[in-house]
């Protein structure tokens, strides 16, 4: 008897190249990942066969789509997170593992989620709106941050060990308007990376690095930003 589980959908084939794409997954991987031929996955992106319900499941699960969404006529028109980088050089997106795609979309989401739960109560304490990083050198706004987030050089070598010291930054930094979140990564040269925003920036840390280290990303990743409000403002 021919079952949901085990019957050939007919889904719509150019969602699927889409998603694998967005997702960084060459052809091969993607077939490693579903344990299936490159072959197939060729067939199935080219309309000429279609993979079962259950493989549909795996694909849609490695590659983070709902399954709704390889039946719609045409892909989403979702942002693009990369947009809101820093600016980098189109060959540093492009050797990014499609780990480190996927966390950028989860950064994404957790961004959207907090534009959409939090816009109506602002936190009274907006880091980038209350600093004007034009108007004052380097040396002067780094001084007026450390001020801004309440942390003391005194306080700073007081902390007794790096977890601790994370977790004060962390917590002075949310208060401010700057929400840290952490997921491991498996490209190691990826210490964190944050999601530009007027209202609601995010920053993601390599959980898979030592506190230290991410302490240093979350510093780096909050310099970044505020190079971009003097670009943009």
């Amino acid at each position: 008897m021919l079952t949901k589980r085990n019957m050939n959908l007919c889904i719509n084939a150019t969602i699927l190249t889409w998603a694998r794409k967005r997702n960084g997954f060459s052809v091969e991987e993607l077939a490693e990942k579903a344990d299936v031929s490159p072959y197939e996955i060729e067939m199935w992106e080219a309309g000429i066969e279609a993979p079962s319900y259950d493989r549909l499941e795996d694909i849609a699960d490695y590659l983070k789509t709902p399954i709704a969404v390889f039946f719609f006529p045409e892909p989403p028109n979702l942002d693009d997170p990369k947009r809101k980088f820093r600016r980098l050089p189109d060959y540093e997106f492009d050797r990014l593992s499609s780990d480190t795609i996927q966390t950028i979309y989860l950064a994404q989401a957790y961004q959207d989620s907090l534009t959409e739960l939090v816009s109506g109560d602002l936190p009274e304490k907006r880091i980038f709106r209350d600093l004007n990083p034009k108007s004052v050198t380097v040396k002067k706004l780094a001084q007026l941050a450390r001020a801004y987030l309440g942390i003391t050089i005194k306080e700073q070598f007081s902390f007794r060990s790096a977890e601790s010291a994370f977790k004060a930054w962390r917590h002075a930094l949310e208060v401010a308007g700057v929400f840290t979140f952490k997921d491991s990564l498996e490209d190691r040269f990826v210490s964190g990376f944050c999601l530009l925003h007027d209202q609601f920036p995010v920053i993601m840390v390599n959980n898979s690095n030592s506190f230290s280290r991410q302490l240093f990303s979350i510093a780096h990743e909050l310099g970044a930003h505020f190079v971009w409000c003097s670009r943009n403002y």
